[in-house]
């Protein structure tokens, strides 16, 4: 009977006890970025080397977890159509729309040699961060992509970015 009585006052104990849980969670806001240019090259060889290059630089972007990148289908203009030296043409409607960052990017193929180019607005100040050009042989286009990924994040952030490193394990 003992027993039963003490088990029964620790369920009354345990049923008062009051708990509190808190969570937390850091919510990062991403950049809104518009990635415009790398018009389709038309290039043999496997397929188009402006579209592979749009495609791994969106992933580096998006992986840095720093940066939103609008779809095409957002933009009020045909984004693969822009070129270098029309930027100021459309920064006034990515503005408008409440984008905070532009990458504008060209490549161009001369044989196997590659040069690509890219440039960095703040699209609030419409203003030019900096740009860079590599150039490189065909087989090291995401090598070049990667760098320019990286330059992106250190305009806009400050901060170098990962695109171009290289993770190593043992097991």
């Amino acid at each position: 009977m003992w027993l039963l009585l003490s088990s029964g006052g620790l369920l009354a104990a345990i049923a008062s006890a009051q708990v509190d849980i808190t969570v937390t969670r850091t919510v990062i806001q991403r950049i809104p970025i518009a990635v415009v240019g790398l018009r389709p090259s038309g290039a043999s060889g496997g397929g188009d080397l402006a579209a592979q290059a749009l495609a791994v630089l969106v992933d580096d972007l998006e992986f840095s977890t720093v940066f939103e990148v609008l779809p095409p289908s957002f933009l009020p203009f045909d984004a693969r159509g822009v070129r270098l030296g029309e930027e100021e043409k459309v920064l006034a409607p990515l503005n408008h729309l409440k984008v905070q960052a532009m990458v504008v990017a060209e490549l161009t193929q001369q044989g196997k040699d590659l040069t690509l180019e890219g440039r960095v607005y703040n699209v609030s100040r419409g203003g030019f961060l900096g740009g860079k050009r590599y150039f490189g042989e065909v087989t090291a286009i995401r090598s070049m992509v990667h760098r320019l990924a990286d330059e992106v994040v250190l305009r806009l952030t400050g901060e170098r970015g990962v695109a171009s490193t290289r993770i190593a394990y043992a097991s």
